[in-house]
């Protein structure tokens, strides 16, 4: 399975269609910090969909998020393909 083309770009087509963004998807594209694409509330939709992508995908059912991991200077959330590497991580240690 491709993470990047299987799990998470589906998931980002659907918060730009539901809420209207205008991006185009790369694996340098910015989902968390200064030049993120989303506000707070897209950012939340989209982790709860990624998660539910993975579990429909996988049978894994994972947890992206914790208060440590977004208080980290070097955020798993910053860039899609930093993103891929932490869910295939995860993903192993399931």
């Amino acid at each position: 399975m491709d993470i990047i083309n299987d799990i998470i770009y589906p998931v980002l087509e659907e918060i730009k269609e539901d809420d209207e963004l205008d991006f185009e998807l790369s694996k340098d594209l910015e989902i968390y910090g200064n030049d993120s694409i989303f506000d707070s509330i897209s950012l939340v939709r989209f982790i709860v969909n990624l998660q539910d992508r993975i579990l429909e995908l996988t049978d894994k059912d994972i947890i992206l998020v914790s208060s440590d991991i977004m208080k980290k200077s070097n955020s798993p959330f910053k860039t899609v393909s930093i993103l891929a590497d932490y869910i295939g991580g995860l993903l192993e240690n399931e």
